[in-house]
């Protein structure tokens, strides 16, 4: 047990006969709070141990990326190969609102044509962009799902 776990204990030992007086909410709140530091604590351990192991290797190439349409296919191909080589079990991606969108053949960037007003035209931009974005997604769901 390392150092951070010890001190949740401890805290855990010492508060556990306070509790005692407390209302059944209270109490539950309690062991909420302290289970979630425990829990807490056992993956930050846990993550220690990772970051010393070898790395799976993968055969995805590096990216040579030109625009939105081949970035954005690249990232989740990545999510993918780092789900399935077991390398993470959580990713984040911010979708980019400033790229080129000429690729697309819009003529104003994401945030531009999200101001649109609903004008017809706007509207048709934002449908090219927002259906590359949801392609790319769909590709790593059925990526995914069929491994």
């Amino acid at each position: 047990m390392n150092l951070d776990l010890k001190i949740i204990s401890a805290l855990y030992k010492q508060a556990k006969p306070r509790v005692a007086s407390l209302g059944k909410v209270d109490k539950d709140k309690f062991e909420e709070y302290f289970n979630a530091a425990h829990d807490l604590g056992n993956e930050i351990k846990n993550s220690q141990k990772w970051v010393k192991l070898d790395k799976p290797n993968t055969k995805m190439k590096s990216p040579e990326i030109e625009d939105i349409t081949q970035e954005l296919p690249i990232f989740y191909d990545l999510i993918y190969h780092a789900f399935v080589t077991d390398s993470t079990r959580v990713v984040s991606l911010e979708m980019p609102y400033s790229f080129n969108t000429s690729v697309l053949d819009v003529d104003r960037s994401y945030h531009g044509a999200s101001h649109h007003g609903k004008a017809h035209g706007a509207l048709e931009m934002m449908l090219k962009i927002e259906t590359l974005w949801l392609k790319s997604l769909n590709d790593l769901v059925s990526n995914l799902k069929s491994t």
